[in-house]
C-alpha cells in the first residue's frame, strides 16, 4: 500500500499524508456501512477511540486476518480528552488522524487533535485529543 501511495503521490503531486487522510475517510465509511455493529455500541467518540486496541482492532483482525495494524497505547483518558501513543513501522499516522476525524464527525462532534512525533520517522506519534 505504501508503494502505491508513493507512486500516486508522485503522479498527482498530492502528499502521501493528504492521500492517507482521503483514504481513511473512505475507509471509515466502508466500516460503518459494512460492519455497523462494530460502531453502534459506542455513544461517544472518546470512548470509541479509547477502545481501538481492546475492541476495534480485535474485530478488524477477524475481518482482515492479514492486516498489519498499528498499536495505540492509552496514556490518559477523561470524559472529554484522550492522549494515546500510535506505534507502527509503516508510519501511517495520518491514516489514524483521518479515522479520528471521521469518528468525531460520525458522532456529530468535533475535537482538537494535536499530533506530536515522538520519533522523527513517524513510527511513534502522540495524539492529544480534546473534545470541543
Amino acid at each position: 500500500m505504501l508503494s502505491l501511495l508513493s507512486h500516486l503521490s508522485k503522479k498527482t503531486t498530492i502528499s502521501i499524508d493528504d492521500l492517507l487522510l482521503v483514504y481513511s475517510e473512505h475507509f471509515f465509511d466502508v466500516l460503518v456501512n459494512s460492519y455497523p455493529e462494530l460502531i453502534k455500541q459506542y455513544k461517544d467518540p472518546i470512548d470509541m477511540l479509547a477502545s481501538i486496541e481492546s475492541h476495534i482492532h480485535v474485530e478488524v483482525q477477524k475481518i482482515y486476518p492479514d492486516a498489519e495494524l498499528p498499536t495505540f497505547q492509552i496514556q490518559n483518558k477523561t470524559k472529554n480528552s484522550l492522549t494515546m501513543i500510535y506505534k507502527s513501522s509503516r508510519a501511517m499516522y495520518y491514516f489514524g488522524l483521518g479515522l479520528m476525524n471521521k469518528t468525531f464527525e460520525h458522532f456529530n462532534s468535533s475535537a482538537e487533535i494535536i499530533m506530536e512525533k515522538l520519533k522523527e520517522d513517524g513510527t511513534e506519534v502522540k495524539f492529544i485529543i480534546t473534545k470541543n
